[in-house]
C-alpha cells in the first residue's frame, strides 16, 4: 500500500453512489462560486515572481480568486496569464484583458498596461501552480489517480471509476469522454478540482495526456498513484520522435506521483520501471493474475487471483487494462474478492470496442475508437481470434494530424481484415481523397467510400452471417469534423440504424 491510502480500510466509502451534477458540469466559469482566494502578494512569492506595480497603479495587495490565459473570458478581478505561444503572444492582448475585468496581469516581461503585474521567467510553467494556490491546492485535498499511455487511458479509468462506485466510493473521472481536450488546460483543471473538493468527492480518476504534461497543464497537480500504460508511436507531429514522446510520458513520475503503477508487459514499462527514481515506491501489474481466459463476442471470462469472473468486455487485449484497474483498486482499498465482484459489474466503455450489435442479430458490430496502427491491429485481431465469418473494417485518419500512421494502418487492415471500406474520419483541413490515398498507397484490395454513412451502411448490408464488422476510428464521438464546421455524427447510432435496416431487409426476404 501506499501514501494516505490504508489497506483494505473503508474509510472514504459513502452510502450513496455517483456524483452530484455540479462537480462534473463542464468547463466554465463559475466566479461566484468560489470560496478560495489568495493574496497578489503571496501568489507572487510562491511562483518565484516579482510584484510589480507601474505607475498611477492601485497598489492595494489584491484577493486573486480566479485566474485565465484567454483575454475574452477572464473573470471580473481575476489574473490574466499571458503566455507566449507559438502563433500569439499573450502579452499583446493584456490591456485587453483589463479591460474586460482582469485585476492583475502574470507575465514574463513588463507591459504598459496600468494593472499589478507578477514577472515570472515562463508563465506557461507556473500557470498550473499559479491556478493551484488560487483554487486552494484541491489536489491535496483529494485522491487523485493519473492514467497515461498510448491506448487504454479511457478504459482503464472508466473501469476504475466504476469499481469504486460500485462499492460506494463518490468517484469521478475526467479525460476523452468528458471534454474537448482529454486533459484540460491548468486553469480550467484546477477550477474544476475545486469543484470535486465542495462536492465530497472522494477519489479523481483521470487521463493524463502527453500534450498535458509537456505544456504544463497538470503542473500543480499531485497525483496519489500515476500509471504508466504502454507507448506506441502517436502524436509525433507534435513529439518529435519516440524518445521525446516517452520522456512527455515519464514527466508523470517525475515527483508529482507518490507511487507509481507501471505495465510490465511492454518494453516501454519495464524501461521506465528501470529508470524511476529509487526513492519512489513503484508497483506493477502484469497478465500473471489472469488464467483459464476464454473470449467471445458476449465478453471476456477468465480467473483472477482465484476467483472466477465473467465481464462484458470484448477483447482479449482488454485483460490489460483490468490488470491496471484492479490493483489500482487494490491500493485504494478495495479487496480482492470485491474487485472480482465489481469486474463482473462493469458495463462497456462508449466507444471502446464497444458492442452494438444485439443478441437477434446475425453478425456482430463492434464501435471502437482506435484511430493509431497499434490499437487498429489490437482491435482487428481480438476479433478475428472470436468471429466466425469474415471482418470488414471500415476507418479513416483524422486531418491535420500525425500523416505517417496512414499508411501503416492501411497495411494493418488489408493484412488483418477480409474487407477493408476507407471513409472519412475527421478531415478538419485536408482533403478526405488525398487522406484515403495516403491509407492505401500500400494495399491492393479495397474500397472507398468517404460518405461514413454510407460506408458504415454497405459494410452492414453486405456482410454475410456470422460476418463482423469493426468501424474504427471515431469512437463516442458525437460529431465529424470539416474544416471548421463540426456536424452531428454518432457511429453507434448510425450502426444500429443499418442494423435495423439489416434486419427489415432480411424481414421482407423471408
Amino acid at each position: 500500500m501506499y501514501g494516505r491510502f490504508s489497506s483494505g480500510s473503508n474509510f472514504f466509502r459513502h452510502s450513496e453512489t455517483g456524483v452530484a451534477n455540479a462537480a462534473n458540469t463542464t468547463f466554465g466559469y463559475r466566479i461566484d462560486q468560489s470560496v478560495s482566494t489568495i493574496k497578489l502578494s503571496a501568489l507572487a512569492r510562491d511562483l518565484g515572481g516579482s510584484l510589480e506595480f507601474p505607475i498611477g497603479c492601485d497598489e492595494s495587495d489584491l484577493d486573486i480568486k480566479e485566474v485565465s490565459h484567454s483575454s475574452l473570458d477572464v473573470p471580473v478581478g481575476g489574473l490574466f496569464a499571458a503566455i507566449t505561444g507559438k502563433v500569439n503572444d499573450g502579452h499583446d492582448f493584456a490591456a485587453e484583458a483589463v479591460k474586460n475585468g482582469a485585476a492583475a496581469l502574470l507575465v514574463e516581461r513588463p507591459v504598459n498596461v496600468r494593472a499589478p503585474q507578477i514577472l515570472v521567467k515562463d508563465v506557461a510553467s507556473v500557470l498550473g501552480v499559479a491556478a493551484s494556490r488560487i483554487f486552494g491546492d484541491p489536489s491535496d485535498k483529494l485522491k487523485i489517480i493519473g492514467v497515461t499511455g498510448t491506448s487504454g487511458k479511457t478504459t482503464v479509468v472508466q473501469y476504475l471509476k466504476q469499481m469504486l462506485d460500485y462499492f460506494g466510493f463518490k468517484s469521478v473521472s475526467l479525460g476523452t469522454l468528458e471534454g474537448r481536450r482529454t486533459t484540460p488546460e491548468a486553469p480550467d483543471l484546477q477550477r474544476w478540482l475545486a469543484r470535486q473538493v465542495e462536492a465530497a468527492v472522494d477519489v479523481v480518476c483521470m487521463e493524463v495526456s502527453s500534450h498535458g504534461l509537456e505544456l504544463g497543464r497538470v503542473n500543480g497537480v499531485t497525483f496519489d498513484l500515476g500509471i504508466f500504460l504502454n507507448l506506441s508511436p502517436e502524436h509525433l507531429d507534435f513529439h518529435s520522435d519516440m524518445e521525446s514522446y516517452f520522456s512527455a510520458k515519464k514527466q508523470l513520475f517525475d515527483g508529482r506521483s507518490t507511487t507509481a503503477l507501471v505495465n510490465l508487459e511492454n518494453d516501454w514499462g519495464r524501461r521506465l520501471e528501470s529508470e524511476l527514481s529509487p526513492s519512489m515506491p513503484t508497483i506493477s501489474f502484469s497478465l500473471k493474475d489472469f488464467s483459464d481466459v476464454n473470449s467471445d463476442f458476449n465478453g471476456l471470462k477468465f480467473r483472477w487471483r482465484g476467483f472466477e469472473v465473467a465481464t462484458r468486455m470484448v477483447g482479449r487485449f482488454n485483460l490489460e487494462n483490468l490488470a491496471a484497474a484492479a490493483v489500482a483498486a487494490s491500493q485504494i482499498g478495495l479487496s480482492d474478492a470485491e474487485i472480482a465482484e465489481s469486474m463482473e459489474g462493469l458495463v462497456q466503455v462508449p466507444g471502446r470496442m464497444q458492442l452494438v450489435s444485439h443478441d437477434e442479430s446475425d453478425i456482430s458490430v463492434i464501435v471502437d475508437y482506435a484511430h493509431k496502427p497499434e490499437a487498429l491491429e489490437a482491435a482487428l485481431r481480438a476479433i478475428s481470434g472470436i468471429a466466425d465469418g469474415r471482418i470488414w473494417a471500415v476507418f479513416g485518419a483524422g486531418g491535420d494530424r500525425d500523416k505517417g500512421k496512414r499508411p501503416l494502418m492501411g497495411k494493418i487492415a488489408s493484412e488483418l481484415a477480409d474487407f477493408v471500406i476507407i471513409t472519412s474520419d475527421n478531415p478538419r483541413f485536408e482533403n478526405p481523397e488525398v487522406i484515403a490515398e495516403e491509407i492505401t498507397g500500400n494495399i491492393e484490395e479495397f474500397a472507398v467510400e468517404l460518405d461514413r454513412d454510407t460506408a458504415i451502411g454497405s459494410a452492414i448490408s453486405k456482410a454475410k452471417p456470422g460476418d463482423a464488422v469493426l468501424i474504427a476510428g471515431k469512437g463516442h464521438e458525437k460529431v465529424q469534423i470539416f474544416g471548421s464546421s463540426e456536424l452531428p455524427f454518432d457511429d453507434v447510432a448510425i450502426a444500429q440504424k443499418n442494423l435495423y435496416l439489416r434486419k427489415a431487409a432480411k424481414g421482407k426476404r423471408s
